[in-house]
């Protein structure tokens, strides 16, 4: 869905990078906050909705 929306909006599907999470460690490694966790250039982006 993410690769389909952002190729419809003319970007590079190319530059997304995916990370799977498997344990609490990495999860706080990599500021991991929910599921599913999205950065843009870096920074954390929170679902619209989303406490």
């Amino acid at each position: 869905m993410l690769v389909t929306a952002v190729e419809e909006l003319g970007l590079d599907a190319g530059s997304i990078e995916s990370l799977q999470i498997v344990t609490g460690e990495e999860a706080a490694r990599e500021g991991f906050i929910g599921s599913p966790t999205i950065r843009v250039n870096g920074a954390l982006r929170q679902a619209v909705g989303r406490a």
